[in-house]
């Protein structure tokens, strides 16, 4: 036989890799970690987060009850930085010293001082005389002294 060479060689093409499994079976604590993985996977696409700005609002699925569970989160930390900042710019008054500016208070604040009232989470439903008390004593109390802008008592 004659030696042939191999200059018109073409090389194939190679198959396409598996993703993420590198071989044809699993041994069976294998498969049992790739099984409890799916389970996990279901578990975390039962809920919804969406983010907005600073608030961050997780809707789940609670199935020993059949109900859907809204958790809110607030991060008030650059909000009370700000009023912290203009506690110490000034005295609080407009130029003209008609106006002055008094606190500075996150929403889910007033819903929870809401919730304390009545049971309620709408701060606005509440009557005009009940918020103005409720401020007042929130806000001439040390333990929401951050929320303040200016100094004084209301």
């Amino acid at each position: 036989m004659a030696r042939q060479k191999f200059v018109h060689f073409v090389p194939r093409d190679q198959p396409k890799k598996r993703p993420g499994c590198h071989k044809k079976s699993q041994n069976k604590s294998e498969s049992r970690q790739k099984k409890t993985n799916k389970i996990q996977r279901s578990r975390q696409m039962r809920k919804d987060i969406s983010i907005d700005g600073l608030k961050k609002e997780t809707f789940s699925l609670d199935e020993m009850e059949k109900k859907i569970v809204l958790n809110e989160e607030v991060n008030i930390d650059p909000h009370l930085q700000h009023n912290k900042r203009l506690l110490n710019l000034n005295d609080g008054y407009s130029k003209s010293r008609d106006l002055k500016r008094v606190a500075s208070i996150p929403t889910l604040a007033l819903s929870v001082w809401a919730n304390e009232y009545n049971g309620s989470n709408n701060w606005f439903s509440l009557p005009k005389e009940v918020q103005t008390k409720i401020l007042k004593t929130k806000l001439n109390s040390n333990e929401f002294k951050y929320f303040k802008t200016a100094e004084g008592k209301l």
